[in-house]
């Protein structure tokens, strides 16, 4: 219930502004493209797995990663790009913007910012702010930073642990729609279920002629 609720909120904001992404529309009707994303990483167990499902379906994604976990496991974060996939801001410490102060939470975006691009040589284009929580400053934030702010349209719960990779399927197949943005995790809660998730669905929707894409205009800066 929590991630239809967030996933709503996520869908009304973005039809409100062109300032946030929740879905890239497709170029022409016939076009079947969706977006995976993947929070939280990098995870020394769990992106290793998500990248070797990737690779064997030749599925780009995307990795919003939180600057700490970065720093860490700075070696994840290379493999990640020289994979072809893309790499976004998910701040420094997970911040939660609705409850720490404007200045706390903006300073952690730029902390998380700064991170990936000392390890990257690249600033990253893209922002997804944690939990999905965004203010008016996080919005003014990116613009300024040239940083898009990027929510979802689908979110199956994969951090609960009541949930079964065949409910987890379920969920995003019926979900999914041309342009789709999927927010996945990359996490100590999702790493024993989000690569099984990717190996059920990833085969079944290129069947269906679906592809998949880094985001498109994440085309790091220099640093």
């Amino acid at each position: 219930m929590k991630s239809q609720l967030a996933t709503l909120f996520c869908r009304g904001l973005a039809s409100l502004t062109r300032t946030i992404d929740a879905r890239i529309p497709p170029a022409s009707p016939a076009e079947r493209t969706l977006y995976l994303t993947f929070d939280d990483g990098p995870h020394p167990a769990g992106t290793v797995a998500l990248l070797d499902v990737l690779a064997r379906h030749r599925a780009a994604a995307t990795f919003f990663l939180i600057g700490e976990n970065a720093q860490r496991q700075p070696d994840l974060v290379r493999n990640i790009i020289d994979a072809g996939h893309a790499v976004g801001n998910h701040s420094q410490t997970h911040v939660d913007g609705w409850k720490a102060s404007r200045i706390a939470t903006l300073r952690d975006y730029l902390r998380g910012s700064q991170t990936l691009a000392e390890i990257t040589g690249h600033v990253p284009n893209r922002l997804r702010p944690p939990f999905g929580k965004i203010t008016n400053a996080v919005a003014q934030w990116g613009i300024r930073h040239r940083q898009r702010v990027t929510l979802w349209d689908v979110m199956p719960p994969d951090f609960d642990p009541r949930s079964t990779v065949e409910s987890l399927s379920r969920s995003l197949l019926r979900g999914v729609r041309p342009g789709s943005i999927v927010c996945l995790h990359d996490n100590d809660a999702s790493a024993s279920r989000t690569p099984q998730l990717l190996e059920e669905c990833v085969p079944r929707l290129r069947e269906e002629g679906w592809t998949f894409a880094a985001l498109p205009d994440v085309q790091p800066r220099e640093a």
